[in-house]
């Protein structure tokens, strides 16, 4: 079982069918083997009927006249928005006159901050135990409470 080779022929028949086969005309024959070949009349005739390529001075009339609607465009556009940034602006300074009028400044920006020996107190035993934060609960609690009471305060009095 598979000791021997088996042979296989084929075999191709050679038989010209005229329909398969391509004609070349005269004139290809002679632009093949280099020869000049003359202009038929019907191609000066498709060379003439085609329209003249067009002249300059329209070529540069529809350039200015596509520069000139781009330009009133981005004047357009220009305008629009110098309107919108100015109605934006006034939006916005009504909005700050709002909040002024509704939520008003009572305490001084230079008034000292409330809690800074709690605050300091927190910020050194973080220092002191990096890696054990829980043991700064006590200074936390503290500072938290000094914050609460502070507020409560400024409340009564009614500075906020």
């Amino acid at each position: 079982m598979g000791g021997q080779q088996s042979t296989r022929r084929i075999s191709i028949d050679n038989d010209i069918d005229p329909a398969s086969v391509i004609k070349v005309s005269e004139a290809v024959v002679e632009r093949l083997r280099g020869g000049t070949e003359p202009i038929d009349e019907q191609e000066q005739e498709d060379e003439a009927s085609q329209p003249p390529p067009p002249q300059k001075n329209v070529i540069e009339a529809e350039v200015e006249k596509n520069t000139e609607y781009w330009e009133r465009r981005l004047a357009d556009l220009q305008d629009t928005h110098e309107q919108m940034n100015k109605i934006m602006e006034e939006e916005y300074v009504k909005a700050q006159e709002d909040i002024a009028e509704f939520l008003p400044r009572i305490i001084s920006p230079n008034s000292p901050l409330p809690c800074q020996d709690g605050k300091a107190k927190v910020t050194s035993c973080y220092k002191a135990h990096p890696k054990q934060s829980l043991n700064c609960a006590a200074e936390v609690e503290q500072f938290a409470s000094c914050l609460i009471n502070t507020r409560i305060k400024l409340q009564e009095e009614g500075k906020i």
